[in-house]
């Protein structure tokens, strides 16, 4: 299949599917409450909020294990002291996503609102560039297709307003492809004259397509910044759209050099703030859960752990868990796309293969025939990566394939497409009607797959009849604000809180945060450990909290007798249950 779109026609099928998800994201953005739900959104925020306030990438929320992980090194080296009085390092989030609230909050204002401005044009870009990606490589209507579908997918529209990273990843895998494929020349590295075109046509197309390189460069760069293990897409990247260019060498110095360019200052930053380039505290986190060191995750542990400890110490159950995570892919697949969306995925991957071994009009051709059996291959190669890797950390979630499903709607939608062509092509061409019956075929299949998360998501573009009040709950963070805001009356802005919502500290009430300590008694402990001084303790009225270690409890039930822990008195008591203490002086 050739990218077959005409320039004005892949240009609709980028412009109008965009112009449609920004409809979209407006009403949803008005109908729904915009407070963040999630503890990574929350966390992502007041890094933006850092950045916005002129304080460099240094975070408020520091997880245990961080810590330990920060004074471990110092112990190690000279020049590398930890001191916990000096702001902290952000060695635990991807800086992309809180560039972009920066940019948000220095337009808007630090709110909730504002945090979801980012998201939500990155759900509009994904929507256009899925548009782009079908025209380019399987034509006008296709590109319509996968546009309009992802304007209207459900699940897309839920994560734009969610201040997670998962939109503009999407958006960023796209544009990186949209980038990769090539033109007609690009191909084959001939000056191939077509009627009408003038001798130096195809040369500036070559030229246009290097540039078309360089820009899928700083996008791959981009999206590294955006998720570390992106990387690992470069590869299948290299195989399969790189490498096959007759100007190769060149194309893949161009890509992958300026990708480096753009990913290099953040990889020096965490060089000299963590000794490693792209280094995250995730699977370390990870391993402390798997190697049943934590009750919960890694970072309420004040321990760091290696990412390699269990399979250093245990690798037979290392690799059982490993399988048991990567055989969970089909059911996260299947929870998240559901069954229809799941089996039209692999049929479409199936029909990629067998159209593609029809070889015919000579090996030009097939190269270009094979732009959709590429797509198809990247999208079961970027699937297969991300679960083996998550799955040799040791947790592989449904989350982690959230950014691929703009690229699945793409060969959904392209391959429909061809479909519809191919069954239509048996008509006689001089036969009345037939160019209507393909008319109306292709406006068939943009319809079936967008009109049903159209209908879908319909109901929640529109205002409730009553205004949402407050959220009285919510399972991680703290859904009252006010709470917070009287927290930070109540300690001064160099004060370090302890909390089970320490997310909702640092961004709620601009605070410095920690985990709470595993047991009420270790405070003094770990206070003198990392040098650190808990100047008060948040405990919000929330229970539900996923990972948190066994041991908290005692904290919840000191927190309902309104006892103090040692050291503290009890400064206020909410009316949600909430209580915060302040240290004895």
């Amino acid at each position: 299949m050739t990218p077959t779109g005409s320039r004005r026609g892949v240009l609709l099928a980028t412009l109008l599917p965009a112009a449609v998800a920004a409809v979209v994201v407006l009403l949803y953005f008005q109908a729904q409450p915009h407070w963040l739900a999630d503890p990574d959104a929350q966390d992502y925020a007041q890094l933006g909020r850092q950045l916005a306030a002129g304080r460099g990438a240094v975070s408020n929320y520091l997880p245990w294990n961080g810590a330990a992980y920060l004074a471990e090194r110092a112990a190690a080296g000279p020049g590398t002291g930890w001191d916990a009085a000096a702001p902290w390092p952000n060695i635990v989030r991807f800086p992309l996503t809180p560039v972009l609230m920066a940019a948000s909050f220095l337009a808007f204002g630090p709110t909730d609102e504002a945090v979801h401005w980012p998201a939500a044009l990155a759900f509009v870009l994904a929507a256009g560039c899925a548009g782009l990606l079908g025209g380019r490589v399987y034509g006008t209507w296709a590109g319509l297709a996968a546009g309009l579908a992802a304007a209207c997918l459900p699940m897309l529209v839920n994560y734009s307003l969610t201040g997670l990273t998962e939109p503009l990843l999407g958006a960023l895998i796209l544009g990186v492809l949209a980038c990769a494929v090539p033109g007609r020349t690009e191909w084959s590295g001939e000056q191939v004259r077509q009627p009408g075109n003038q001798s130096n046509s195809q040369p500036g197309e070559r030229v246009a397509g290097r540039w078309r390189l360089v820009l899928g460069g700083a996008v791959i760069g981009l999206a590294v910044l955006n998720r570390y293990d992106t990387a690992l897409l470069v590869l299948p990247i290299l195989l399969l759209w790189l490498l096959p260019r007759p100007d190769r060498w060149r194309a893949c110095a161009g890509s992958l050099g300026v990708a480096a360019i753009v990913v290099l200052p953040w990889a020096l930053y965490l060089w000299l703030a963590a000794g490693t380039p792209l280094f995250n505290l995730q699977p370390a986190s990870i391993a402390a859960q798997a190697t049943g060191r934590a009750d919960g995750l890694g970072w309420y542990l004040p321990e760091y752990v290696q990412p390699t400890a269990l399979w250093t110490s245990d690798p037979a159950r290392a690799s059982r868990l490993a399988w048991d995570e990567f055989a969970a892919t089909p059911n996260h697949l299947r929870k998240l796309l559901g069954w229809p969306w799941l089996l039209g995925g692999a049929a479409a991957c199936l029909l990629a293969g067998a159209r593609a071994a029809r070889r015919r009009n000579g090996p030009h051709d097939a190269q270009l025939r094979d732009a959709g059996l590429r797509l198809a291959l990247m999208l079961l190669a970027a699937v297969l990566l991300r679960a083996g890797l998550a799955s040799l950390l040791g947790l592989n979630l449904q989350r982690h394939f959230v950014p691929l499903v703009p690229l699945l709607l793409v060969v959904v939608a392209g391959e429909a497409m061809w479909s519809v062509r191919w069954v239509l092509g048996w008509l006689p061409r001089g036969r009345p009607g037939r160019r209507l019956a393909l008319a109306l075929g292709q406006a068939a299949v943009v319809a079936l797959l967008a009109l049903p998360g159209l209908t879908t998501i319909w109901p929640f573009l529109a205002p409730p009849s009553t205004p949402p009040g407050p959220p009285t709950r919510a399972g991680e963070v703290e859904a009252r604000p006010e709470n917070l805001a009287r927290l930070a009356q109540l300690v001064g802005p160099d004060a370090v809180v302890a909390s089970n919502v320490p997310w909702s500290v640092a961004w709620q009430a601009d605070r410095r945060a920690v985990p709470l300590p595993p047991t009420v008694e270790e405070t003094a402990a770990l206070e003198q450990r990392f040098g650190l001084s808990i100047d008060a303790i948040y405990l919000a009225g929330q229970v539900a909290i996923a990972d948190a270690p066994r041991s908290w409890r005692a904290w919840d039930e000191l927190r309902r007798r309104g006892a103090s822990p040692p050291g503290y008195v009890l400064a206020e008591s909410l009316p949600n249950g909430g209580r915060i203490y302040l240290k004895a002086r």
